[in-house]
């Protein structure tokens, strides 16, 4: 009968069956008290891992939205900066350097800022992407915290069925 068990508990340990099917079977054949203790402790971990999943969605989320709300503040001012480039007289408009330079300075600025709101965007989207790599980095790991607390309950188990 030990031995049954065992295989039953290496069943759920490979993934082949459900904590609640090792449950009934156990059940069946007498060892429900443990088996339960096991559930309750697979059950426990799940719920705690609910949060912690549930948090890293909330904060790719805003990173996803920071990134969004960024790039249309972007192409609006490039939009308006293009659109007084092409509102400006140019300098073949004239004979003389009296508008023509200003417009050529005012060109040259715009060009400089434009410069600056890509750089922007480049350092935006690098703290975006670090932070992605974090929540991610985080969630793996309480994703083996909690399985290496899984299998510590299994091997308990094991340990008090022997």
């Amino acid at each position: 009968m030990q031995e049954e068990k065992m295989t039953i508990l290496k069943m759920v340990d490979d993934g082949k069956i459900t904590a609640d099917d090792a449950v009934k079977l156990l059940k069946a054949m007498g060892g429900s008290d443990r088996l339960s203790a096991v559930k309750e402790k697979v059950t426990a971990l799940s719920q705690n891992a609910r949060p912690i999943v549930k948090k890293a969605a909330n904060v790719a989320k805003h990173v996803a939205g920071g990134v969004a709300d960024g790039a249309k503040k972007s192409a609006d001012i490039i939009s308006s900066r293009v659109t007084e480039i092409k509102n400006k007289p140019r300098k073949a408009d004239f004979d003389n350097d009296v508008v023509a330079e200003p417009v050529g300075e005012a060109a040259e600025d715009i060009t400089d800022k434009v410069e600056i709101v890509e750089e922007k965007v480049k350092d935006v989207a690098e703290d975006i992407k670090d932070k992605a790599e974090d929540v991610a980095e985080k969630i793996k790991d309480k994703a083996e915290d909690i399985k290496d607390k899984a299998e510590d309950a299994a091997e308990a188990v094991k340990e008090e069925m022997e």
